[in-house]
């Protein structure tokens, strides 16, 4: 009996053998059939694993052989394999983890470009060749060790690899390739698309293919570069990217190039000649001001908005532009106001006079150097300091106050410009006023008092200075744009309760908000507030309920926060400034606990202007010129009627705006 169960056992055992060998017989065929090889070349893998070992008989992974595989994380290569052929394993985004084999001898081009997961790579010392952009695009890859036998690398094997750090013998093909790899490639620190800063010293630069964005500052105040060069990938150059790039003189603008944001190439003192791209829609504020070399620019006529002060200061500026385009009015506007600037009858500007009907447009494409008329009698020779008599170096920039003649410096350590004991003073044109400027980049002015009489504070009046306190009188109304731009050592303001108007950035970068944005300060709440102002919000809710109290909205307080659904404004705001929503689009605003839509009717025009931007319209309809929004969104023939109303009256409610 126990042996007929012992036999039992046995039988039952070797039926689970026999079950079980055919299984695995089934997963090796299935497994060898996920490679295609031909004459020891694989040229197809059309499997789903996710990790994947090479087949010892494998002597070449064929081209494209894995591309745009979005399984595989692991790739292990037998000894066999000499060589990985182009696009073999390229696009494969969740690749993680190469071993290559002893034997390989060539990476050829493309071979692991667009492999964003790929982290680490060691090179066996039987290779000699990394092909063109074999590692391109692995935004992720941190280390690659060459091994000295390494005798051929291309240029752009690793382009666009930023946090690439490149691991080689001292004195080898490899070390010395590592070298010009970091004063190039590594001088640009990029975030998907944006460069954000520009580290080098070069003085010629070309800008990595397919950066999208020139981010804020990310050239500013570089004093090495010359020219620069964009490639077609850059849609946009945000504001401030080149600002104060002094010795710039050659600029090359790709041709997907959309929009020159604000400053963008404010105090370019060395600039001669730009050529805006067709592709370009818009110039911002300032964007080519204080750039006194610049003699010509030539804008298609696809531009369809330029700021008024796009180009101030530039006193021998001529514009080349189609006849009846968007270019060609501005520009005869801009020669009117050029009329008026300092050593306008000193110094002629280079192009024709204009006619005596007043229509003037400039050759886009003049076929030489002397299609303009005209002559240029102290171009090459004349002194600024010596025409203006009105300079002072504040920081390490000259100042040049231009608006009137004989008006006080304002900088540096000047009487006129740390002003009296009651505080800092306006100026002979503008005594209510601090002027643009004022203590731009003083590193030295740390602590401020504004004098009792000041009304108003201009436009980077304290920016980028070494401004750690400043105290406002009340009676103060306004706080113009970037006035106290990147004061990055200002930990606290105290708004007075007369302030009525805070243009964008007028505080952005300074220590009180970023510490606030960062959570790092001791604010309760999501809202910085000071004098009924709203500097800045902070939080992340659908629906946004802005404390009673708040007076003020300032420019940018809720830039980009797309979250917000639902946002309720209490009446005791009485002034919203045209930016404060930028890159938002609340699908429902209450201004007093009524949908701001259905008061446009019942408000004055002052007070629509000064509230206009509440009436959030989608992000793709333009915004109207003097503060109150498209009323597309909303449909209602009242709000259209308003809106025909203040076109009428639009000199009433401008200078009312102004007041």
């Amino acid at each position: 009996m126990r042996k007929k169960r012992l036999f039992g056992a046995l039988l039952m055992i070797m039926a689970l053998i026999v079950m079980l060998l055919p299984a695995a017989e089934a997963d090796a065929e299935t497994t060898a059939s996920d490679f295609v090889i031909k004459d020891g070349k694989l040229e197809n893998y059309k499997g789903k694993d996710v990790n994947v070992t090479i087949p010892d008989d494998v002597k070449t992974i064929g081209a494209k052989a894995f591309a745009g595989n979005t399984t595989i994380e692991k790739i292990t290569l037998s000894d066999s394999v000499k060589q990985i052929e182009a696009y073999a394993f390229e696009g494969c985004e969740k690749l993680r983890t190469v071993e290559l084999g002893k034997g390989l001898t060539k990476i050829d081009d493309y071979a692991f470009a667009n492999c964003e997961g790929l982290a680490t790579m060691d090179i066996p010392s039987n290779v000699r060749t990394i092909g063109t952009e074999a590692f391109a695009d692995c935004e992720r890859f941190e280390s690659i060790t060459i091994p000295p036998e390494v005798t051929s690398i291309k240029e752009d094997a690793f382009a666009r690899d930023y946090l690439l750090n490149i691991y080689s013998e001292g004195g080898s093909y490899a070390a010395r390739y590592a070298v010009n790899f970091y004063t190039t490639q590594r001088n640009f620190v990029v975030k998907s698309g944006r460069l954000e800063e520009y580290k080098g010293t070069d003085t010629k630069v070309t800008v990595p293919k397919d950066v999208e964005i020139i981010g804020a500052d990310a050239f500013a105040n570089n004093t090495t570069v010359e020219k620069i060069t964009l490639p077609d990938s850059v849609k946009q150059i945000e504001a401030y990217a080149f600002w104060g790039c002094e010795n710039l003189r050659t600029v090359e603008l790709g041709k997907g190039l959309k929009q020159i944001d604000d400053y963008a190439f404010t105090n370019c003192s060395g600039l001669e000649e730009m050529t805006i791209p067709s592709n370009v829609r818009s110039i911002g504020i300032q964007a080519f001001s204080d750039c006194n070399t610049l003699k010509n620019i030539t804008i298609p006529p696809q531009v369809i908005s330029i700021k008024e002060d796009a180009f101030d200061r530039d006193y021998l500026l001529n514009i080349r532009c189609e006849t009846g385009s968007y270019a060609d009015k501005y520009a005869q506007e801009f020669y009117e106001r050029q009329k008026d600037m300092p050593v306008y009858g000193d110094v002629t500007p280079d192009r024709p006079e204009v006619p005596a009907d007043g229509v003037y447009s400039g050759d886009p494409y003049p076929t030489d150097g002397n299609a303009q008329t005209g002559t240029d009698s102290t171009a090459n020779d004349y002194n600024l300091g010596e025409l203006l008599g009105s300079t002072k170096v504040v920081g390490n920039q000259a100042m040049v106050f231009m608006h009137n003649s004989g008006l006080p410096v304002l900088g540096g350590t000047d009487s006129s410009l740390s002003g009296t004991e009651s505080g800092a003073t306006g100026n002979a044109g503008e005594p209510w006023k601090i002027s643009e400027r004022t203590h731009y980049r003083d590193e030295q002015y740390t602590n401020g008092t504004v004098g009792e009489d000041i009304r108003e504070i201009g436009r980077f009046a304290y920016a980028r200075s070494g401004l750690k306190n400043i105290t406002l009188p009340e009676g103060l109304e306004k706080i113009e744009y970037a006035a106290f731009y990147h004061c990055d050592d200002l930990a606290a303001v105290e708004l007075p309760e007369s302030v009525t108007a805070v243009e964008a950035k007028a505080f952005a970068h300074t220590a009180w908000v970023k510490n606030f944005l960062n959570g790092n300060d001791e604010t309760e709440g999501d809202f910085l507030i000071s004098g009924g102002v709203l500097v800045a919000y902070r939080g992340d809710s659908e629906e946004v309920t802005v404390p009673e109290g708040v007076r003020v909205i300032a420019g940018e307080a809720f830039m980009d926060h797309n979250e917000i659904h639902k946002l309720s404004v209490p009446e005791s705001v009485q002034f919203v400034d045209d930016n404060a929503f930028i890159g938002c689009n609340p699908e429902e605003i209450e201004y007093g606990g009524v949908p701001f839509a259905d008061l446009l009717s019942d408000l004055l025009v002052e007070e629509q202007i000064n509230l206009g931007a509440l009436n959030t319209a989608p992000k793709t309809i333009e915004k109207s010129s003097v503060g109150l929004l498209s009323t597309a969104s909303t449909g209602s023939p009242i709000a259209w009627l308003i809106a025909g109303a203040m076109f009428l009256s639009g000199g009433v409610c401008i200078l009312q705006k102004a007041r």
